[in-house]
């Protein structure tokens, strides 16, 4: 937590980051992202805060005082990673001019046994969260992306698509905020209308 002239105030939550790769030496020189990405979320709306962790369907909503005050969790979703679902993360990783050693450190990156939990986490103004199911940045952009939507009491609301290749950046009133990327990668700037429906 930050105050306006950046000086640090507190800190409001702990996630682990995610390591990498390095090959080659010289001019080939490279990094290289793991096989699976694991990042911990964090979102806030002025009047509180939700994170959540790579490992568990489950995020915590803080209040203004940075206290735990409601842990919410979602089971029985599958997270397993296929080994068709590997072969495919790995392959999207080669190219055709990849070096063999580049290919060799690819081979035999390690990778978890479950999928992240989470894509992203929003907190709208109106104190609903809105939790992105994870989507592989690399072989799943083509794909809209499923978010679950819950109320401040923790009970999910809504299920809402994106569109592919959206990344969404902001929730409020009846509105998403984001960029969509082109089938050239430009990227432009949308906001997309929405509206909730009582199924009673």
């Amino acid at each position: 937590l930050l105050s306006a002239s950046g000086q640090v105030q507190d800190t409001v939550a702990t996630m682990a980051g995610f390591g990498g790769y390095k090959v080659g030496a010289g001019e080939d020189y490279r990094d290289a992202a793991p096989v699976i990405i694991e990042n911990g979320h964090l979102a806030s709306n002025g009047d509180g805060a939700v994170f959540s962790s790579a490992a568990r369907w489950e995020f915590r909503r803080l209040d203004r005082q940075a206290e735990v005050d409601q842990i919410v969790r979602m089971p029985g979703r599958d997270r397993t990673l296929t080994s068709a679902e590997i072969d495919r993360e790995k392959a999207s990783m080669v190219r055709p001019t990849s070096s063999a050693e580049y290919r060799s450190m690819v081979n035999d990156m390690t990778v978890p046994a479950l999928r992240p939990a989470f894509g992203d986490l929003l907190l709208a103004p109106n104190g609903r969260v809105w939790a992105a199911h994870y989507q592989s940045p690399r072989t799943e952009n083509d794909d809209p992306n499923e978010w679950s939507v819950f109320d401040e009491s923790g009970s999910v609301v809504a299920q809402v698509a994106t569109p592919p290749r959206f990344t969404v950046f902001e929730v409020g009133e009846g509105y998403m905020l984001g960029v969509r990327r082109d089938d050239f990668d430009v990227e432009h700037v949308e906001v997309l209308r929405w509206t909730f429906q009582d199924p009673n």
